[in-house]
């Protein structure tokens, strides 16, 4: 065990040594803005039909129907990579990034009728992220003491998720919720200008604007849900059976924060 011991760590000292100053590694996290005009478009529909449905129950007692909905328009990006260096210019690596975006429907019923309040609330949060592994390569600029601007270029495979719960709940009535998950894959790229303030020899802060390219052309179901007519492995497809494309291209700013070692 003492000789397995002393051999890993000989190695790992190696290694450290032969790439020392070879490898660097970069966080960031900042805002994606998308381009969800079919997946927007359905929620739309889809807010209008609940909406209309709704207004026809309360309109025949006197009530009132308010609704509001949030679309996929921008979310939250995680992302990390490691490149190595083959030299002053160029170096190679492997990145892995996590996108995450929200949306909401909400409509609600209100009356009063013989001294009783009724009302019916029918609540869709939804969450759609976009996982991508991908490798690429940077490209050194221009550098100073304190300034490195760098290209990035990235290709990989992006897995997209679609997941929601339509909940309802009315007057007298149990509340009842359904949720729903679907799945899909393709390729995609991302290319980005980085630039670093170097707060010392191997640590720097920066921002990075990036453009990304990941279009799902489709969506399958992962499970039945019997209340909504969904069956394991059907297509995403709107109230007219067209596919619902989810579209995550767009472009992010983020901060940095980057190491060497």
């Amino acid at each position: 065990m003492t000789k397995k011991i002393f051999i890993t760590i000989f190695v790992s000292l190696f290694i450290t040594e032969v790439y020392a100053e070879k490898i660097n590694c970069n966080i960031s996290y900042g805002r994606a803005y998308l381009n969800m005009q079919d997946a927007n478009e359905e929620l739309r529909n889809t807010k209008q039909s609940l909406e209309d449905l709704v207004r026809s129950i309360y309109n025949i007692v006197s009530g009132t129907t308010t609704s509001s909905l949030t679309e996929f328009k921008e979310g939250d990006n995680f992302s990390g990579f490691l490149t190595y260096v083959i030299n002053d210019k160029y170096s190679v690596g492997i990145k892995a990034a996590y996108l995450t975006s929200n949306a909401q429907i909400l409509v609600k019923g209100n009356a009063r009728v013989l001294n009783q309040d009724l009302y019916t609330t029918i609540d869709v949060p939804m969450t759609t992220n976009l996982t991508s592994i991908m490798i690429g390569n940077s490209y050194l600029f221009t550098t100073t003491d304190k300034i490195k601007i760098l290209g990035l270029l990235w290709f990989g495979y992006s897995y997209a998720y679609f997941n929601g719960t339509m909940k309802r709940e009315s007057t007298n009535r149990e509340p009842q919720s359904d949720s729903f998950s679907y799945k899909g894959e393709n390729l995609s790229y991302e290319v980005a200008i980085n630039l670093q303030y170097m707060l010392s020899k191997d640590f720097s802060v920066g921002l990075e604007i990036g453009y990304r390219n990941a279009k799902i052309n489709e969506l399958k179901a992962t499970k039945d849900v019997p209340n909504m007519n969904i069956k394991e492995g059907d297509t995403l497809k709107s109230n007219d059976d067209k596919t619902i494309p989810f579209d995550y291209t767009g472009t992010n700013i983020a901060l940095t924060f980057s190491i060497r070692f």
